[in-house]
């Protein structure tokens, strides 16, 4: 219509444009209520999806919580540090006296048993060796040539008293002889009345008698010097008690010599600082030289505070983190606690007096691999440790924790959920 009243009545137009606005505010006046509403449907829809998705959200958490603490463990752990130490040490002593002569070892070196350590000066021991070997020989030689000379004497005197043995009974039987031919002269003079002697008295007799007594006194003299063979044999027999005395004495010297040179008794690593400054220094029969710590076996010992020193037990396992070898390049080290502390030790901390107890772990692989190589810890390294008091799933701690909220305990067995 105002197309109509522009093209005819030009005066008009303001009639014209005064009827398009009033039709536009009629429009726009019925249309502003359908956008209101729609408005508020989308707001309503948007709240509704907000507040099932918290739902939602929330369901799966308290699901997942659930789930985790149903199957996830949880470890309870008392942290501590200490360093790396020796399971076993041991203490090298000198077996005999002497003067260090020479030190082949150093500190921190790496010996294998049998290795030769240190060496003693053997001097004297070598000289009193010498003198022995002189003893010795001086002693055998007398044993032998007494030996020969008995041997000797034997076979002289054995042959003597035989000889002796057959003149006494050549003696014998011509001192009958003469006594039988005797008697027949004597008979023959009785026959003739002629005046007779004693058998006794007559020379012949006399004489062979004497004879038969000087034979029979070289047999007792013989005899005699062979009894005192039998003595002289005894002096062999405590020749050869010195003999044996001296050779235990040479043994027992070589010994001492043996010992002058010192090896390692274990394999292990010196521990003994500045071990080359005791060359020259005199030891005794059982005096420590330096200290050995055992290899492969390894312990922490770590120092826990007065309040947690409860919680520990033996065989508790623990996790420890050594300073040199950063777990997130290399591993975690695992132990178990072998010693409690038997007494307390005070610290003295940035001017405090920290009371700790010195606890033992027993490391289960004390070394770390890369590739072919293997690096294991050495003494002193320092770490830090979790002593793991109590492993269990999330929910049974929380259903401890809730009961001892309530005050209520297992009384025989604590632990027990």
């Amino acid at each position: 219509m105002c197309d109509g009243l522009l093209g005819n009545r030009i005066e008009d137009y303001s009639l014209c444009a005064t009827l398009a606005r009033d039709q536009t505010s009629m429009a726009l006046a019925t249309k502003q209520p359908e956008s209101d509403h729609e408005i508020k449907l989308k707001g309503f829809e948007f709240i509704r999806f907000f507040i099932l998705s918290m739902i939602a959200s929330t369901i799966l958490l308290i699901a997942g919580v659930v789930v985790l603490g149903w199957d996830v463990e949880m470890e309870i752990s008392v942290e501590a540090s200490g360093h790396v130490e020796p399971v076993e040490k041991k203490f090298v002593k000198s077996e005999t006296m002497g003067t260090i002569e020479e030190v082949l070892i150093h500190a921190g070196q790496q010996v294998a048993k049998g290795d030769t350590l240190f060496i003693l000066d053997a001097s004297e021991w070598q000289k009193e060796a010498a003198k022995i070997e002189k003893e010795i020989a001086i002693n055998q030689r007398q044993r032998e040539e007494l030996r020969e000379t008995l041997f000797f004497d034997r076979q002289r005197i054995a042959s003597s008293l035989d000889q002796a043995r057959l003149e006494h009974e050549a003696s014998g039987l011509r001192l009958e002889q003469i006594l039988r031919e005797q008697q027949l002269y004597q008979q023959y003079l009785k026959e003739r009345e002629e005046r007779t002697l004693s058998l006794e008295t007559l020379l012949p007799v006399k004489l062979q008698q004497n004879n038969l007594n000087r034979v029979q006194q070289r047999m007792t003299y013989l005899e005699i010097e062979l009894d005192a063979l039998v003595v002289r044999e005894k002096e062999i027999q405590t020749l050869k008690l010195v003999g044996d005395k001296l050779l235990q004495e040479r043994d027992w010297i070589q010994e001492q010599i043996r010992k002058t040179v010192i090896i390692s008794p274990i394999a292990g690593i010196v521990l003994t600082s500045d071990i080359e400054t005791i060359e020259g220094d005199r030891v005794s029969v059982g005096s420590p030289v330096l200290e050995l710590a055992q290899l492969n076996k390894w312990q922490a010992r770590v120092f826990v505070q007065e309040v947690d020193i409860s919680k520990i037990e033996m065989g508790q396992d623990v996790k420890l983190y050594i300073h040199a070898f950063p777990h997130m390049n290399y591993k975690i080290f695992s132990g178990r606690v072998i010693e409690l502390p038997s007494r307390n030790q005070v610290v003295h901390q940035n001017a405090m007096a920290l009371t700790l107890y010195p606890v033992k772990i027993l490391i289960d692989e004390p070394f770390v691999r890369s590739g072919d190589q293997i690096y294991p810890v050495a003494y002193g390294m320092h770490l830090d440790a979790k002593i793991i008091i109590e492993r269990s799933f999330l929910w049974q701690i929380a259903w401890k924790k809730i009961k001892e909220a309530f005050g209520i305990v297992d009384k025989q067995n604590p632990l027990v959920f």
